[in-house]
């Protein structure tokens, strides 16, 4: 089996696009899960057909029958991915959002678990949360942490958004340079791709609550938490669940 100059430019080509593809799709996860679904299948397929054509000139049955490689080779390697994200992948996203708090962490300038003060007597509470998102596209959501007393009232706080429009410095801003280039934490909005688990830690500022009690304080009183995911454009609420420890 002979391999001319021109079959090894070729093989190499579809290397490099196969690899500039695979690293786009492993890569961007979130970005792809936006979308359409035919999109989605196109791009697993030229990765799939450029991989193929690059083994073809040492395939030595079709040597000299490219023709025959493509139709009978390269067309039916496409059928899977149209079937996959078509009518499997649709079956499988049940819709909607699976979330879980994991664990708590306060964090303190003297140790990990107490409170830190930065100058502005705030509490850093950092919970640790999985989020799953089960619907078909890429959706954006922002965290939110509502605590509840006896009487009802309600205190509601945003996490850490990872772009602040106000230009004057802030508690916000100030946590958010202090944390975002630790990849453990999450700020919002977070992009959770289709079919996707993310696993980090919310940051939220949580400033005194009613008669001066703490926000650990608060918890021991019996107050009622749980965390709200909700859509980044609209705010529209889009699940709730439970705070289970501090």
């Amino acid at each position: 089996m002979k391999i001319s100059l021109q079959q090894v430019v070729a093989s190499i080509f579809a290397v490099l696009i196969l690899f500039i593809f695979l690293v786009y799709i492993l890569n961007n996860s979130a970005l792809l899960g936006e979308k359409p679904l035919f999109v989605r299948a196109l791009m697993v397929n030229i990765v799939l057909i450029s991989a193929l054509l690059a083994i073809y000139p040492f395939s030595p049955f079709f040597t000299g029958r490219p023709v025959s490689y493509c139709v009978l080779i390269c067309l039916p390697a496409i059928v899977p991915a149209f079937l996959f994200y078509f009518f499997l992948f649709p079956v499988q996203m049940s819709g909607g959002f699976e979330a879980t708090h994991m664990e708590s962490t306060l964090i303190s300038d003297r140790s990990s678990n107490g409170i830190i003060e930065v100058g502005f007597q705030y509490p850093i509470y950092t919970p640790k949360v999985s989020i799953t998102n089960q619907e078909m596209f890429t959706q954006k959501v922002n965290v939110f942490l509502r605590l509840i007393d006896n009487s009802g009232e309600n205190f509601l706080f945003r996490a850490v958004r990872s772009e602040i429009p106000e230009a004057n410095l802030s508690v916000e801003s100030t946590v958010l340079g202090m944390l975002s280039e630790n990849s453990d934490y999450l700020f919002n909005p977070i992009d959770l791709a289709p079919g996707k688990e993310i696993i980090g830690k919310t940051v939220f500022i949580v400033s005194n609550l009613q008669d001066g009690a703490a926000f650990t304080d608060a918890l021991r009183q019996g107050y009622r938490a749980h965390f709200e995911l909700r859509n980044h454009e609209n705010g529209l609420l889009l699940l709730e669940f439970p705070l289970d420890r501090i």
